[in-house]
Formats: structure tokens, sequence, C-alpha cells
């Protein structure tokens, strides 16, 4: 508990001191919503601009359009409307309730036990048997992994809307942190991580 309250400290640090100092402007968080409703807010007031977004999390496959990819660092998969409806079968817009019917861990949503996105994909688009066991456990548990769609739909009902603005940051505000911080190591790197390349004295 000690070693998680000491990290949280230190994301609050980055969040409201070390991020805005090296000129990062857009930090963006709600209390009492999480990261992907941010993101899924974002995503509704850019809607027609190019988007990436960056993560593991499936959940946010149902933000996917035209204009918006999915890149999955992990498994350095990209997925676009498009090729989700390959994959899956299904809409973008039936995502939701494919989390709703085979649950998810992570946002405690319980499902119907059994039954994961294959098998709930395969109820959405009539390919599963009618007398097949799990098939009569979605039916008879419909009323209840209902109750959940409206928690797994991004964004969240009441969370905020985040307005981009261009970052200030530069390689003089990270070299002050960085010494700031006793970090004098990574003094010779810029904020994106990658080390200059010293210029050829002969030109």
């Amino acid at each position: 508990l000690a070693t998680l309250n000491e990290f949280r400290k230190q994301v609050t640090k980055l969040e409201e001191k070390y991020l805005p100092s090296m000129g990062f402007r857009n930090i963006f968080s709600q209390k009492g919503f999480e990261a992907d409703d941010i993101i899924a807010s974002l995503c509704h007031d850019l809607k027609g601009e190019e988007i990436a977004i960056v993560s593991a999390d499936k959940d946010l496959y149902q933000l996917l359009t035209p204009s918006t990819l999915h890149w999955d660092p992990r498994q350095k998969k990209g997925t676009s409307a498009g090729s989700f409806e390959n994959e899956y079968g299904i809409p973008v817009k039936q995502w939701v309730m494919v989390k709703a019917i085979a649950g998810c861990s992570s946002d405690e949503i319980p499902g119907v036990q059994g039954v994961g996105e294959k098998t709930a994909i395969q109820y959405i688009t009539g390919d599963l048997n009618p007398n097949a066991k799990k098939f009569k456990d979605i039916v008879a548990q419909e009323s209840e992994w209902r109750k959940f769609l409206d928690l797994v739909k991004l964004p969240f009902p009441g969370v905020n809307k985040f307005k981009i603005r261009k970052n200030k940051t530069s390689p003089k505000k990270w070299r002050k942190l960085c010494k700031k911080l006793g970090m004098t190591s990574l003094m010779g790197f810029d904020i994106t991580g990658s080390r200059p390349t010293k210029k050829n004295p002969k030109g």
C-alpha cells in the first residue's frame, strides 16, 4: 500500500508539475473518470479529424471511425474501422454489446459466465446455435447484461470537454528539469527520448 501511495504521489507530480514545466499543455484528468472516458470525449469533439488512439485497451475499439485509428503498442497492431469489421464481422457500434455480454474484468463488468468475445459475437450475428447452452444463458440473462451497456459505452455521462492546445516544449526546458531532478545523464536527450545527433565539424 505504501508503494502504491508513493507511486500516486509521483504521478501527481508528473501531471501537475514536471510535464507542465517542460511545456506540455494537454494533460487531462477528471476525478471519478477513467482515461478511456477522457479519450472518448476528445475523439467525439475532434470528430472528422485524423486521430490515432495508442492503447492496449480494446474497449476503445468503439471509438473507431473512418478517420480514427487504434494502435496497440504491445501487439504492434493497428486497427481501423474497416479492419475491425473484417476481423470481428460486426459494425463498430455493436462492440459495446460484445463487452456487456462477454464482460470486462478491468471495468468490473461480470458479463455472462462462460461467454467470451467470440461467443458474444456469434450470438449477435446469429451464428450461435439457439439450442446451445451459452445461447440460452445469454437470453436468460439479457436483462442483467443490458444493465451494463451504459457503463461500457464511452464516454461515461458527465465527463468534461477538453480543448487541445499546442505544446510549448523546448530542449532548454527539458535540460532545466533534468538538472533540477539530478538526471544529468539524460540532458543530452531531447524530450522525445532520442539523442540529438552531433553536427559534423567538417561540414
